[in-house]
């Protein structure tokens, strides 16, 4: 088990080191580093204090910590899905105005060429 907690251990470092060079090196915004920092944080805290989950769980009705953790996992995937798909929606409708934008513009100038000759 101690193998184990120094492997746990020194990945979540590692995760958190990185993330603060992303960070620093900007290719990272804010609001994705704190919620990072904050997941990093939390994964050790529940490793190394198994039993605050458990109690934890026990204040939302729920009898065992690890089912509180997975049920908060799934919710925090989903709402990370989420999020994804309104990213891509929102990049589509981009895509779509300036491919709409380019056209009216090739339009506009090959009308232009056509007067000319």
């Amino acid at each position: 088990m101690i193998i184990l907690k120094i492997i746990i251990t020194l990945f979540l470092l590692f995760a958190i080191l990185t993330l603060i060079k992303q960070f620093k090196k900007s290719q990272i915004a804010l609001a994705g580093f704190l919620f990072w920092l904050i997941v990093w944080i939390t994964v050790g805290i529940v490793f190394w204090q198994p039993e605050l989950t458990t109690r934890l769980a026990n204040q939302f009705g729920i009898g065992r910590g690890s089912d509180f953790i997975i049920y908060i996992s799934i919710i925090v995937i989903f709402y990370q899905l989420f999020r994804i798909y309104a990213h891509i929606e929102k990049i589509e409708t981009n895509i779509t105005k300036i491919i709409r934008k380019i056209a009216i513009d090739n339009a506009q100038d090959n009308r232009k060429l056509d007067k000319n000759n």
